[in-house]
């Protein structure tokens, strides 16, 4: 059994004590003499030992159990049924003067055995968390030395045990904005919410209301459609919400009435702690009376072509209930008209071709609107507009806009197109002034249709795509001449030095298109280094001799011609119209460029000899 721990004797009672001893220690001394001191001086003195083991709880206290054996030498003291021993704990390897009364200790009770079995409990108060402690173990009725110490153990503390981390308090807050008189049909609200757990990631979804606390998570199973997620704070993936360290967060977010009952928009924990309630959270909704949806004007447009004439837009509309009649107006109105797809409404004007479509009572309308041929451009695509009677119309009051189909084979066929020629009617000597030209250019910069061996001679090829990079070869014999790229004036151009023992007679020089698409090609004459016989450019062929086009459009080399398109039987392989002025400029700055070229060559070589 044991007693309280007293570390300072009274000091009478120590007097008394030592009085007590000696006599004792007398009195055995005389009545047993040498025969009983003999055999206790051969026998050891038997040594104390303790085990203890430590039980944590959280918070409080550590709950020390000692188990010790040995201690069959202790004597109780006077006033001690049985003997004691003192049982405290300490910082290991501490200093032992600084054992004091007002330390937790206990004094235990040694059994006839010699053995000792108590509890020492140390308040958590009494602990410094990652501190290393002993039990030690010494008399009673004294105070623990170096020498008087029966024994000391070391004991091991789990800190975490004892100190557990608090769990933080999360106490989630969640708002919308607005939360009140919502589109039943769909709206978009702000949400925003505080003080969650930004470690654990969770759904934003909405359904049908019900009572909290609930199981949020089973709900949401059930209400998938357009839920959101907040992710952990420590996730780092671009694009996604996730919470602050405050445990905030805010999205935008789709709401509307389900089932014209009850909504509410709620937060649950996601699949990673489906039974953390933590995070639930929810608003209510408030929902505005749902209003009719106002009619809104359709119409449809079906062409009918006539060929070289025009083409006539039936319309057929509904929706137009709405529509009040202006002052003036027997019954309400409606503009229609065609403009190019996708263009700017800004450009319609009054002399546009357009019609003002009565609408009936019921709301629907039926019209023709029939737009000249010359007014389309072929190939281009249209769409039919509509948008209030006596107003311009823009991308705000538009009513509707419908695409049409035209056929432009129907409205203008080939052998019927107004003002076209037929193939063969080009005048002898006229040329298309948009045509591609490949020109043959000699050391003087004259255009030419012959050559001599052993010349140096300059080949472009225009207008052409600027940026265009063409494979430059002759034939028949062939030979590749350096690639030519075409400038910012649309010329593309090389140089050649005809070999000395090139063939003579007809060749054909040609610019393919790096990707195939295009090829232009002229012919020429190579004579032989003995002929001089002059070029006067006077040939049937022209300065540049006949030419032909292969690949995308269609085009000629120098007064050759080829067929295709609409309009005066002949369409530049650009595919565009150029004035014949802009034309001629470009052929004389083509040639005078080539001279200069030329005459830098030959100065250059000349300077290299």
């Amino acid at each position: 059994m044991a007693e309280t721990a007293s570390l300072i004797p009274p000091r009478w009672r120590g007097a008394q004590h030592r009085k007590r001893a000696v006599s004792l220690l007398t009195a055995t001394a005389l009545a047993f003499g040498g025969a009983i001191l003999a055999p206790l001086t051969a026998q050891a003195a038997e040594q104390p030992s303790f085990t203890a083991e430590v039980t944590e709880v959280a918070n409080e206290r550590i709950d020390v159990a000692i188990e010790g054996d040995g201690y069959g030498d202790v004597q109780a003291l006077p006033g001690q049924t049985e003997p004691h021993a003192y049982f405290t704990l300490i910082e290991k390897d501490s200093d032992l003067s600084e054992v004091g009364q007002a330390d937790t200790a206990i004094s235990a009770e040694v059994a006839p055995d010699g053995t000792v079995s108590d509890v020492l409990s140390v308040s958590a108060g009494e602990l410094v968390e990652r501190t290393s402690y002993e039990v030690i173990s010494w008399p009673s009725r004294s105070f623990p030395t170096a020498e008087n110490l029966y024994a000391r153990t070391d004991i091991t503390i789990d800190w975490a045990a004892l100190f557990p981390e608090e769990a933080p308090v999360f106490e989630p807050s969640l708002s919308v904005d607005p939360a009140t008189d919502l589109n039943p049909e769909g709206d978009t609200v702000t949400v925003t919410g505080t003080g969650y757990n930004p470690a654990q990631g969770m759904y934003v979804f909405l359904c049908e209301d019900v009572d909290l606390p609930a199981d949020l998570w089973s709900l949401a199973l059930g209400c998938r459609e357009g839920a959101a997620v907040v992710y952990p704070i420590d996730d780092t993936t671009d694009g996604r919400v996730t919470f602050d360290e405050d445990g905030a967060f805010e999205l935008e977010f789709d709401v509307k009435q389900l089932n014209e009952g009850t909504t509410s928009v709620y937060t649950a924990a996601n699949h990673t702690a489906t039974s953390d309630r933590g995070q639930d959270a929810k608003v209510t909704l408030a929902f505005a009376e749902a209003q009719p949806e106002p009619a809104q004007p359709t119409f449809t447009a079906e062409v009918t072509e006539k060929a070289n004439e025009g083409i006539d837009v039936a319309i057929e509309g509904d929706g137009y209930g709405d529509v009040q009649a202006l002052p003036g107006q027997t019954e309400p109105h409606a503009y229609f008209t065609l403009v190019e797809k996708d263009s700017d409404l800004s450009d319609v004007s009054q002399s546009d071709t357009a019609i003002s479509a009565s609408i009936e009572a019921d709301g629907t309308l039926s019209d023709v609107l029939s737009v000249p041929a010359d007014e389309l451009v072929e190939g281009t695509s249209y769409e039919v507009i509509s948008w209030p009677s006596r107003s311009n119309p823009t991308e705000a009051n538009l009513y509707t806009r419908t695409d049409i189909t035209i056929d432009w084979a129907a409205l203008f066929p080939d052998d019927e197109t107004p003002g076209e020629e037929e193939p063969g009617e080009e005048q002898p000597g006229e040329e298309d002034p948009g045509a591609i030209t490949v020109t043959i250019i000699d050391s003087s910069g004259d255009a030419v249709t012959s050559v001599t061996q052993g010349d140096d001679i300059g080949i472009t090829v225009s207008p052409v795509e600027p940026g265009v990079e063409f494979t430059v070869t002759v034939e028949s014999d062939r030979v590749t001449l350096p690639t030519a790229v075409a400038d910012a004036d649309g010329v593309a151009s090389t140089t050649w030095i005809v070999p000395e023992g090139f063939e003579t007679g007809e060749h054909t020089v040609t610019f393919a298109s790096a990707d195939g698409a295009d090829s232009y090609s002229a012919a020429f004459e190579v004579l032989a280094a003995g002929d001089q016989t002059p070029d006067d450019g006077g040939s049937d062929d022209d300065a540049t001799g006949g030419g032909s086009h292969e690949g995308n459009g269609s085009g000629a080399a120098a007064g050759g011609t080829t067929d295709g398109g609409r309009g005066n039987g002949i369409l530049a392989a650009t595919g565009a119209d150029v004035p014949y002025g802009l034309v001629g400029i470009a052929g004389v700055l083509t040639l005078l460029g080539a001279a200069v070229l030329m005459a830098n060559r030959r100065a250059n070589a000349g300077t290299a000899r």
